[in-house]
């Protein structure tokens, strides 16, 4: 939809697609129905399917659905224009309006899918969203420890009215005080851009709660404002930019809404998880240091050594909660990202201590797959959740851990394990497939031969970084990176796959080896020829 907008507000609108589901030969068909704006499964969860089922089957429609869907929501109302970071969801048909709440899932999940779009497509618009979500987790949301807090609240201070809470106060804005704040001239351009209104901008507005108010969003894009304006674009944008500094500076000093700052688990798991690949796709050392600043602090708050369990939550100095599947699922998938980003054998290694602890725990021997919960004797029952929603079920993202792990370390009773998860699934994957895109994205994966590039380098050399970079910033689903370094981690790795011993640097320098289902092409050591090969075997 080149408006952006499907039936009741929704993007992706009434569109389905086929996804092919061997061995089964069953074709399922999802079904992408509108629902009403809201930023729910469709949204967060649908990405890795469908851009994976674009880069497997070139499916194009699935992938303009998939940028469809990011571009209206960068425009939207859920989208923090000022601060970053997206709200939890919109209430309108037409994406303005949100439920002010912010969580720490939500910025996980939504900037690895403006990653992975960027990627796709080489267009600026999706990294940046990406790094603006990254700079509001790391400005609010990031505890001095390392962890990341949970959320923050939708209510705040009205600040036009000292004394009083609303839905979203700090957000809204009266036209008067824009104009007062950044002046007239750049103010014309602001809200023409942003859909500023004297009277308000809410077309729904059943409370009464944003009479007079205005939710910033993107009306009108900058290229319309120069005709608007008689001005060029540089212009434009410098125009922009100073309005949407000052307003932010003058946000600033509004009461803020409450934050919750329990640090979860599984919630640092899916942030880890997104920082590290930010890091390596935005060339930006930061978000790796933060990455690797919450998997400390997990392991060392959250973490029992000894008995190799998690605790779930930590709040106010305790964290006495066992941890659940989710924390270990979603734990062990940030440590893959972690891994496959710093090549450091510490975060593989934990990885796999945990996924260890999980198959104990959580396992069903009876019925396949885990189960969600620990084993409680005044629990009768032990449930499986079949359905991917504001976060993904954990058994999808363990069924994913579990065939990386599998291959990274040539375990087949792991990947056995990864076939049997999806398996146990299979009456709600024929039924209601559109419930579980996470679970199936994860299956595509099984399905497709293993790829791999193991790159023979000086860790620190950087014609070494440049071969990593070449690898982690292209986009294949499932591909795995492996650094044979000469040392610790080369050594770590060769123990589970021996040919990771052999490879070796070619003339002194750093070496690169594309690898498909475990069949070697000849080593190239020239970056061109690298791209070549990836542009060739796809996800360059």
């Amino acid at each position: 939809h080149q408006q952006g907008q499907g039936r009741a507000g929704n993007p992706l609108g009434a569109m389905s697609f086929h996804v092919q589901l061997l061995p089964w030969r069953v074709p399922l068909i999802i079904a992408m129905e509108a629902l009403a704006g809201h930023l729910n499964f469709l949204d967060r969860q649908f990405f890795s399917l469908l851009f994976q089922s674009w880069f497997f089957e070139k499916n194009e429609q699935a992938l303009e659905m998939g940028l469809a869907t990011l571009r209206a929501m960068a425009r939207g109302g859920i989208h923090d224009h000022l601060g970053g970071g997206f709200h939890r969801y919109a209430v309108d048909r037409q994406w303005r309006i949100p439920h002010f709440e912010k969580m720490l899932y939500d910025q996980a999940q939504l900037a690895d899918a403006y990653l992975a779009a960027g990627q796709i497509t080489g267009e600026k618009q999706y990294a940046e969203v990406a790094q603006r979500v990254f700079q509001y987790v790391l400005t609010v949301l990031q505890a001095p420890s390392g962890g990341f807090y949970a959320a923050e609240d939708a209510d705040s201070e009205d600040p036009y009215s000292p004394g009083q809470h609303g839905e979203g106060a700090c957000y809204l804005w009266i036209e008067e005080e824009i104009v007062r704040t950044v002046g007239v001239t750049d103010a014309n351009i602001f809200t023409y851009c942003y859909g500023v209104e004297f009277n308000g901008n809410a077309l729904a507005d059943p409370q009464q709660e944003f009479t007079g108010r205005n939710i910033l969003y993107l009306k009108h894009h900058p290229e319309e404002a120069v005709e608007q304006f008689n001005k060029d674009l540089p212009q434009i944008e410098a125009a922009l930019a100073r309005a949407s500094r000052k307003l932010a500076e003058k946000r600033q000093q509004r009461n803020s809404p409450h934050r919750d700052e329990k640090i979860l688990t599984a919630w640092n798991g899916l942030m880890i998880k997104s920082l590290a690949k930010g890091s390596a796709v935005l060339k930006n050392p930061q978000l790796l240091d933060a990455a690797r600043y919450a998997a400390v602090f997990l392991r060392t708050t959250l973490y029992n050594p000894k008995t190799r369990t998690l605790y779930r939550c930590f709040c106010k100095g305790d964290s006495g909660i066992k941890g659940q599947l989710d924390d270990y699922a979603f734990l062990v998938a940030g440590l893959l990202e972690l891994y496959q980003v710093t090549q450091e054998p510490q975060w593989l290694q934990w990885a796999l201590e945990l996924t260890e602890t999980q198959v104990d725990l959580f396992w069903d021997e009876q019925g396949d797959g885990f189960f969600d919960s620990l084993p409680d004797p005044l629990v009768a029952v032990r449930l499986k959740n079949d359905y991917d929603g504001a976060e993904p079920a954990a058994n999808s993202l363990a069924a994913a851990n579990l065939v990386q792990l599998g291959r990274l370390t040539d375990n087949s009773q792991w990947l056995g394990l990864a076939d049997r998860t999806i398996r146990s699934f299979d009456e709600q994957l024929r039924r209601n497939p559109q419930a579980l895109p996470v679970l199936l994205a994860a299956r595509q994966e099984f399905l497709a031969k293993p790829s791999l590039v193991v790159v023979a380098g000086r860790r620190d050399a950087e014609d070494t970084k440049e071969m990593l970079g070449i690898v982690q910033r292209s986009r294949c689903p499932g591909r795995l990176l492996l650094l044979a370094d000469g040392g610790e981690n080369q050594e770590f790795l060769g123990k589970m796959l021996p040919f990771v011993r052999t490879a070796s640097m070619m003339d002194g320098q750093a070496t690169a080896y594309f690898c498909r289902d475990y069949t070697c092409q000849l080593p190239v050591k020239d970056p061109g020829e690298l791209e070549k090969i990836l542009a060739r075997e796809g996800g360059a």
